[in-house]
C-alpha cells in the first residue's frame, strides 16, 4: 500500500489521540472491506428470495440441499443458481429442469429483480404463474414448460424484456395476453398443449422479430391473421389442433423465411394457395392433413426445393398426384391418404430414393406397382396404399427395399404368389388382407422367421391354400377365404378354417360351440370327422379309418403332417393371449411340418 506523503500539523494531544483513533478505525474498516464482500441489500434480498422459493418448492431428485442459511455467503454455488460475476453477487439465472420441483412458485421470486433466466420445463409445478414475473423487467428466457401449471397467463408478462416464453403442455387456460404484444423483442413463444381459446392477438403477430410461434393442441379459434405473411422473421408457424378455420392465406406460401408450416386438425377450407416460380423458399414441413381443404394438390408445390415432409392426408382433394412432386430432391415424408385422389400414380415418384414413407391409403389409385420399386425406392420404410384399386402383382424386388418396417397393401386387387420378405429383418407390420393373392408353398411364410421383429401378419379375405406344402400341393389343397384378421390367434383361425372347411361365423357355432372348440373336442381321436372331405378324399378313397390307408407310409406322413397343423391352429386360436404361441414359434413350427410333407412327398 502506497504511503501519503506526510505533512506537519499542530494539534493539541488530545485531538491528536482522538484522531489516531479514527485513523484506526478507518484503517480497520477498509481491510474488512477488502477482505470479504460486502453484503448488500440486493444480494441480502435474493438469498432470502431463494430461502423463499425453497420453503414452497420441494423436490425428491435433491437439487435444493444446497439452499440452506448455514451456507448463506455461498449462495451462488447453490445447485441451480447463476451469479453474476459483480461484487455484489446478483442472482441472474435459476436453472432446474427436471429436477422433481413441485409445488407452486411463490410470489417471492419477484424479488430477483436483476435475474435473466428461469428455466424450470419438465417438474411437478402446480397453481398459478405468479404475476410478480412481470417485476423482473431484465427478465429475457422464461421456460416452465411440461409442469401442471393451471390458471391464466398473466398480462404482466409483457412488462419483462422476454424473448423467449415457453408455457408449452400445462393446462393453462384463458386467452393469449393481447398486451404480448408489446413484448419488441419476443422471438420464440410455445404455448402448445394447453386449454387456449380465443383468437390470436394481431398486435403479436406483427412482431418484427418474432421466428417461432407454436399454438399447437389448444382450443384457439377464428382464422389466421393476414398480418403473418408480412413477417420476415418467422420460421416456425405450428397451430396444429386447434379449431381455426377460414382460408390459407396465400401470402404464407411466399415466405422467405418460413421453414416450418403446421395447420393440420383444423378446419381450414378453400384449396392451396399456389408457389410462385421463382421462390427461395426455405420451407421444409409442409402439414395440412384432417381439414376441409378442396380442389386438386397445385403442381406449383414442386417449387418448394427445400422440402422434407409434405402431410396432405384427410382432406377432399381431387384429381391425381402432380408429376412436379418428385422433383423434390430431399422429400422424406409424403401423405396423401383419405382423400378423393384418382388415377396412375407417377412413375417418377417410385424413382424418389429420398423417400422414407409414403402413404396414399384410402383413395382412387388405380394401376400396379413398379417392378423394380424394391431398388427405387431404397430409403423406404413405411409403405401404406391399402383401400385403393391397385393391381397386378407384389413386386418380389420389395425385399430389396431393406428398411422396411411397415406393408399395408390390403384391400386392394393385387393377385399372384405373395413373395418371401425374409430379408426384411426390420419388418414389423405386414398387412395384405382382402386382396386375390396366393399362397403358392408358403415360402413366404417360413421365410419370415426372419422377420425377427414382425408385430402384425393379416392375410385375411385372400385366396389361400391348405397349407399342404408340396410340389403337386394342389392335389391335397382347398381353395378358401380367410375370414379373420392376421396375428397369431386370427392365423390359427385360419387353419382350423382350411382344414375343416368351416368358418367361425358358420351357423354351426352358436349356443358357445366355437371353431376352436369344434376341432379340440374332436382333437386327436376324431379328426377324420371334422377334417374337410377334400382333403379326405386326396388322402385315399377308403377315407383314413380304414387300416390299408393307415398302413400306407405316405398316407400316414401326410395324416401326421395334418395332425400337427391342427395342433398349431389350436394352439394359436387359444382364448387367453398368454396360452398362445408367438408368431416366430408358429413359423418354426409350419417350417418343420414343410419339411416333413415335401419328404413324404419326395418319396
Amino acid at each position: 500500500m502506497c504511503e501519503r506523503p506526510r505533512r506537519r500539523y499542530l494539534f493539541p494531544v488530545g485531538a491528536l489521540i482522538r484522531s489516531s483513533q479514527l485513523l484506526t478505525i478507518l484503517a480497520f474498516s477498509s481491510l474488512w472491506s477488502c477482505a470479504i464482500p460486502a453484503s448488500t441489500p440486493a444480494s441480502n434480498n435474493d438469498f432470502e428470495t431463494l430461502i423463499c422459493l425453497k420453503l414452497h418448492l420441494s423436490t425428491s431428485a435433491g437439487p435444493l440441499d444446497s439452499w440452506n442459511r448455514s451456507n448463506s455467503l455461498h449462495f451462488c454455488s447453490w445447485a441451480g443458481v447463476t451469479c453474476s460475476k459483480a461484487r455484489t453477487s446478483h442472482v441472474i439465472a435459476l436453472v432446474l429442469e427436471s429436477s422433481g420441483l413441485d409445488g407452486q412458485i411463490p410470489t417471492c421470486i419477484g424479488n430477483l429483480t436483476l435475474v435473466t433466466k428461469i428455466h424450470f420445463p419438465n417438474n411437478q409445478l402446480k397453481g398459478v404463474i405468479p404475476p410478480e414475473l412481470g417485476q423482473l423487467r431484465r427478465l429475457r428466457y422464461l421456460n416452465l414448460s411440461s409442469n401442471s401449471l393451471t390458471g391464466t397467463i398473466p398480462s404482466t408478462l409483457s412488462s419483462t424484456s422476454l424473448q423467449v416464453i415457453d408455457l408449452g403442455t400445462n393446462s393453462l387456460h384463458g386467452e393469449i395476453p393481447e398486451a404480448f404484444g408489446m413484448l419488441s423483442n419476443i422471438s420464440v413463444l410455445n404455448l402448445a398443449g394447453n386449454r387456449l381459446t380465443g383468437n390470436i392477438p394481431l398486435s403479436l403477430v406483427t412482431s418484427s422479430s418474432l421466428v417461432s410461434l407454436v399454438l399447437r393442441n389448444n382450443s384457439l379459434t377464428g382464422s389466421i391473421p393476414s398480418a403473418l405473411v408480412h413477417s420476415s422473421s418467422l420460421e416456425v408457424l405450428d397451430l396444429t389442433r386447434n379449431t381455426l378455420g377460414g382460408v390459407i392465406p396465400p401470402g404464407l406460401f411466399n415466405s422467405t423465411s418460413l421453414q416450418r408450416l403446421s395447420l393440420g386438425w383444423n378446419y381450414f377450407v378453400g384449396s392451396i394457395p399456389s408457389v410462385p416460380s421463382i421462390i427461395d423458399s426455405p420451407l421444409q414441413s409442409l402439414v395440412l392433413s384432417v381439414n376441409e381443404l378442396t380442389g386438386t394438390i397445385p403442381s406449383s408445390l414442386g417449387n418448394f426445393s427445400s422440402l422434407r415432409r409434405l402431410l396432405l392426408a384427410d382432406n377432399k382433394f381431387q384429381g391425381s398426384i402432380p408429376a412436379s412432386l418428385s422433383q423434390l430432391p430431399n422429400l422424406q415424408e409424403l401423405d396423401m391418404s383419405y382423400n378423393n385422389l384418382s388415377g396412375t400414380v407417377p412413375a417418377s415418384l417410385y424413382n424418389m430414393s429420398s423417400l422414407i414413407d409414403l402413404r396414399l391409403a384410402m383413395n382412387r389409385f388405380t394401376g400396379s406397382i413398379p417392378s423394380d420399386i424394391g431398388n427405387t425406392l431404397t430409403s423406404i420404410r413405411t409403405l401404406i396404399f391399402q383401400e385403393n384399386n391397385f393391381e397386378g402383382q407384389i413386386p418380389p424386388s420389395l425385399a430389396n427395399a431393406t428398411n422396411l418396417e411397415s406393408i399395408n397393401l390390403a384391400q386392394n386387387a393385387f393377385h399372384g404368389i405373395i413373395p418371401s420378405f425374409g430379408s426384411l429383418s426390420k419388418l414389423k407390420q405386414l398387412i395384405l388382407a382382402a386382396n386375390h393373392l396366393e399362397a403358392g408353398d408358403w415360402t413366404f411364410l417360413s421365410s419370415l422367421t426372419n422377420c425377427t421383429k414382425l408385430e402384425e401378419l393379416a392375410l385375411a379375405i385372400n385366396m389361400m391354400q391348405v397349407l399342404i406344402i408340396s410340389s403337386n400341393n394342389a392335389e391335397y389343397g382347398f381353395g378358401n377365404k380367410i375370414s379373420t384378421e392376421g396375428d397369431v390367434y386370427s392365423y390359427g383361425i385360419l387353419i382350423l378354417e382350411m382344414l375343416t372347411g368351416k368358418r367361425p361365423t358358420d351357423e354351426l357355432f352358436s349356443n358357445g360351440l366355437s371353431l376352436h372348440k369344434f376341432v379340440g373336442d374332436a382333437f386327436p381321436e376324431r379328426t377324420s370327422e371334422i377334417l374337410d372331405p377334400n382333403i379326405i378324399r386326396s388322402l385315399g378313397d377308403e377315407g383314413l379309418d380304414n387300416k390299408a390307408d393307415k398302413e400306407n407310409h405316405a398316407a400316414a406322413g401326410l395324416l401326421g403332417s395334418i395332425t400337427q397343423l391342427i395342433k398349431v391352429g389350436l394352439s394359436c386360436s387359444m382364448e387367453a393371449p398368454k396360452d398362445r404361441p408367438t408368431m416366430l414359434e408358429v413359423y418354426a413350427e409350419v417350417n418343420a411340418i414343410k419339411q416333413s410333407i415335401s419328404a413324404v412327398c419326395v418319396e
